[in-house]
């Protein structure tokens, strides 16, 4: 409603009792206590304007990783100094919006977002306290976005400019038996990019939207005691999509697109001279369709993929708290991704999802091994979830959902792995005005799918057990 303004708050506090015993000193490790909060103004000074103010925080304090050394297949560790997370994070977004008229409106996005990331970490599982890390950073992106659209004739268009300034602090300690080793980096980064698209109907069911991003990427890295370096990366990637309206809520689709992951620096290999690595570079060819079915009670979205990978992005942890970036020269992926909901009247609903990936380096080589044909780390070749929903207009509902997913590998060299498995999560719960109250069961049948061999085959991460909860939620 013009001149309105309306205020909106949310809030969430979760306190969580860890699974890993510490037979150093007693209790466990892993304990978990999180909150965040989220204020919104929504204001409408009048017919064609609207403006929402919104700001979120969080903050953890969560005890140290649930893991271990790879012999201990028991969740317990040996450990004598402290281990915790006490990372913090917050955002402030102005989203704004004027319809100049039926034909042309404006939209502008700015946003503020930091995050302190507090880290430390026991490592040593014997108790001695001989090896450990600490992280202290900090992260500031100060980001803004401006959207204009419009209507020409029976054809839609969007231009749009997109910047940001990131401004990162670094801060790392690790103890070791060799000693103590600090690293100490600045990290700065600035994109900018110009995007467009058209959207042009061919006849009463067909649609072309073909479209363009020019973006500029800017990284430059400050190592404390080094000499400061920067790279710059210039791409432009097209996109093109075919539409196909086959039915007045469903739609056939065919679409390519180009895409592009800037480049960076990894800021804590200083005995490697801090090595960038390049941009990665897609190229993806989709095929799909989407919409209702079955007297609309019955939504899907199918969607089959190929993609061409230069200079892939792959990251492996060298050492605790530390991800080392490398590209791999080339890899492809190719797989299909299915997701249904059936909606058997007003208070059930049945999901499902699929999701098949095939995605094998073509050409990676480092001093090591030769990785050609191995699968990218951390990505399952298969994964996939069913559910079923209840709720009532009186404010009841429950839920039970099954999920799974097939083996991943925590290497490159495809080594070390986690096995595949299949989790049963059950919940339930009332809703009245702005409360929720949910009981939950997370893993009700208490698989066991442990990661076995982080970091160079020393670290078991212990997968988590059957858990039993109740959540508190509020919305103003």
């Amino acid at each position: 409603m013009p001149g309105s303004l309306a205020l909106g708050v949310a809030g969430e506090w979760r306190k969580q009792q860890g699974f890993v015993r510490n037979i150093g000193h007693g209790g466990r490790t892993d304990d978990r206590e999180r909150w965040n909060g989220r204020v919104t103004a929504h204001w409408t000074p009048g017919e064609h304007s609207d403006a929402v103010l919104r700001y979120t925080r969080s903050q953890y304090r969560d005890g140290g990783a649930p893991w271990g050394p790879a012999e201990q297949r028991r969740r317990r560790v040996r450990s004598g100094t402290d281990s915790h997370n006490d990372s913090r994070g917050s955002s402030l977004s102005l989203n704004a919006s004027h319809v100049f008229s039926d034909a042309l409106r404006l939209r502008s996005v700015t946003a503020h977002n930091r995050f302190d990331d507090r880290i430390a970490q026991d490592l040593d599982f014997t108790g001695g306290g001989a090896v450990g890390l600490e992280r202290n950073q900090r992260f500031d992106i100060l980001s803004q976005e401006l959207r204009l659209e419009g209507d020409i004739g029976t054809a839609r268009w969007l231009w749009g400019a997109y910047a940001d300034r990131e401004d990162h602090t670094l801060r790392f300690r690790q103890r070791s038996p060799m000693g103590e080793q600090r690293m100490a980096s600045e990290l700065d980064g600035e994109t900018m990019a110009l995007f467009g698209q058209w959207i042009q109907p061919l006849g009463e069911r067909w649609l072309l939207t073909p479209g363009l991003r020019a973006e500029r990427s800017t990284v430059a890295l400050e190592p404390e005691g080094a000499e400061r370096r920067q790279e710059r990366w210039n791409r432009v990637t097209p996109s093109l999509a075919l539409q196909y309206r086959w039915r007045p809520e469903s739609w056939l689709y065919a679409r390519y697109a180009e895409g592009f992951r800037a480049g960076g620096f990894n800021a804590y290999a200083g005995a490697a001279g801090y090595p960038d690595y390049a941009p990665e570079k897609v190229a993806s060819y989709e095929l799909g369709a989407k919409g209702w079915g079955l007297d609309e009670r019955l939504r899907y979205d199918l969607a089959l993929y190929w993609m061409d990978v230069r200079d892939m992005h792959v990251q492996e942890i060298v050492q605790p708290g530390t991800a080392y970036i490398t590209n791999a020269a080339s890899a492809r992926s190719a797989g299909l991704e299915l997701e249904l909901a059936y909606f058997l009247n007003d208070a059930w609903m049945l999901r499902s999802g699929l999701a098949l990936n095939r995605t094998r380096f073509r050409t990676f080589q480092d001093l090591a091994e030769d990785y050609r044909g191995n699968s990218n780390p951390f990505a399952p070749d298969l994964a996939g979830f069913m559910g079923i929903r209840y709720e009532a207009l009186t404010g009841w509902f429950a839920q039970a959902d099954l999920s799974g997913m097939s083996r991943i590998y925590l290497d490159a060299a495809n080594q070390y792995s986690r096995p595949g498995f299949g989790l049963l999560d059950l919940a339930g719960g009332y809703r009245h005005r702005h409360f929720t109250v949910t009981l939950y069961a997370d893993n009700v049948t208490d698989t066991r799918y442990d990661a076995v061999g982080l970091l160079n085959g020393n670290v078991r991460v212990y997968s988590p057990p059957r858990e039993l909860g109740l959540r508190l939620g509020m919305e103003f």
